[in-house]
């Protein structure tokens, strides 16, 4: 073989060896775990997803979903998941459901995908705790009361019927009177005008 031969068969094999990326590897990280407040819908950053690492540094942009919460709703936007496909992580949120909490309240798990499109080797897990919240309690009736023109009336809690989803058992309430139209007020006394 002459020398100019082996030239370019030896620059084609260089072309060849160094244009193939034989050194990519696949992004890894842990199990990892975030809190939200009751009734929020949280949406997920990258950071969310625990010891992150890829050996060719491509960044974490999103993730492939390998199972579904079973409690509350995993979403891309307004659209519920698709198990099996990948989604941005800023477009991913978890909405629990509505008054419900708990530590490990939740999970799902997922493959992590790089910048390059490459997948992690083997699915993390993401916990979801829920911290409860106070929630205001719901007025849902009034007994009726009436009192003429000019005349004041005193409403207390007895004259009202509420909820309230954070206690069971007995608690102590006071009703507040807020301005209105047609009364004035001082305290929880209302004079019709």
């Amino acid at each position: 073989m002459s020398k100019s031969k082996l030239r370019v068969v030896l620059f084609v094999l260089c072309i060849l060896i160094f244009g193939l990326n034989i050194y990519a590897a696949e992004p890894a990280g842990d199990d990892s775990s975030i809190t939200i407040n009751e009734d929020e819908t949280y949406v997920f950053i990258t950071g969310d997803f625990s010891n992150y690492s890829d050996p060719d540094g491509n960044a974490l942009t999103s993730i492939r979903i390998a199972s579904d919460v079973l409690l509350g709703s995993l979403t891309n936007g307004e659209s519920p998941i698709i198990v099996g496909n990948t989604y941005n992580i800023g477009d991913l949120s978890y909405t629990p459901v509505l008054n419900a909490n708990g530590d490990n309240y939740a999970s799902f798990t997922y493959y992590l995908v790089d910048s390059e499109g490459e997948v992690s080797l083997s699915p993390n897990t993401m916990t979801i705790n829920v911290t409860s919240v106070n929630d205001a309690p719901v007025i849902t009736g009034t007994i009726s009361l009436s009192t003429s023109e000019d005349t004041p009336l005193t409403i207390t809690i007895d004259d009202v019927t509420y909820t309230d989803d954070n206690y069971e058992g007995s608690a102590t309430y006071s009703l507040i009177i807020q301005d209105g139209t047609n009364y004035t007020h001082e305290g929880n006394t209302i004079t019709p005008t």
